[in-house]
């Protein structure tokens, strides 16, 4: 379903409201919004993950949160533009957020120091036809759809892409997005012996569910192979 044009004005002044308080903010007053952001009942707790990479690109989640003080113009960042294709083209109707990423967002916006422009979102579809949306940031990105609904570091994005991971007893959904050229994604499970797994990329987006714990993705991105911690 697409959002009307009026709720997407609404949303966007949400931000904008939020954008010009967060340049008041401290830094112990970021510490103290996210404190309670992750006690306070009815609040969505995102997934804020940080990552690494070097040489062959190698990340791992540390889950440190990427606040920024100073709000850029609405831009998609150019490590963005350069991994992701779909950043490069229009906008499209699909591109607009629906009703589930809209509350996420408009939750997110006023709880959180984490900026993302929806307006410059961009939505692809997963393998069982399902929408997920990337919403960029300057420092922050999000990626927002039925089953996952988290926040990276953009700069992980742009290099190793973006996996949630959802568990549930003994099998885990890994749902996410990378670069592109990758045809699909490798998952294999460390020492154990388990044979690797591998998931089809379509519109740089993928989701599988498995049995067990993953331990780390690989796929072939832009620049060589990438393997990321999980």
């Amino acid at each position: 379903m697409s959002l009307l044009p009026a709720h997407e004005a609404a949303l966007l002044d949400a931000v904008r409201r939020h954008q010009r308080r967060s340049r008041r903010l401290t830094r112990a007053a970021i510490v103290v919004a996210l404190a309670v952001a992750l006690v306070v009942p009815g609040v969505i707790v995102l997934g804020v993950h940080g990552g690494r990479s070097a040489g062959t690109t190698e990340g791992h989640r540390d889950r440190t949160p990427a606040p920024v003080t100073n709000v850029a113009r609405p831009s998609t960042p150019a490590a963005l533009l350069h991994a992701y294709a779909l950043f490069r083209r229009p906008r499209r109707p699909g591109d607009r957020l629906d009703g589930q990423a809209l509350r996420f967002i408009m939750r997110l916006a006023p709880r959180l120091p984490l900026h993302v422009f929806p307006q410059l979102a961009r939505g692809t579809n997963l393998p069982d036809g399902n929408p997920v949306w990337i919403v960029p940031g300057p420092s922050t990105t999000c990626l927002i759809g039925p089953t996952v609904g988290e926040c990276i570091a953009t700069g992980d994005v742009a290099s190793h892409g973006f996996v949630s991971e959802g568990i549930a007893g003994s099998t885990e959904r890994l749902t996410g997005v990378v670069p592109d050229g990758a045809g699909k994604v490798t998952f294999t499970f460390g020492a154990s012996g388990r044979q690797p797994v591998q998931a089809n990329v379509r519109d740089n987006a993928f989701e599988i569910t498995i049995t067990g714990r993953a331990h780390r993705l690989h796929f072939n991105g832009p620049d060589g192979p990438v393997s990321v911690l999980l």
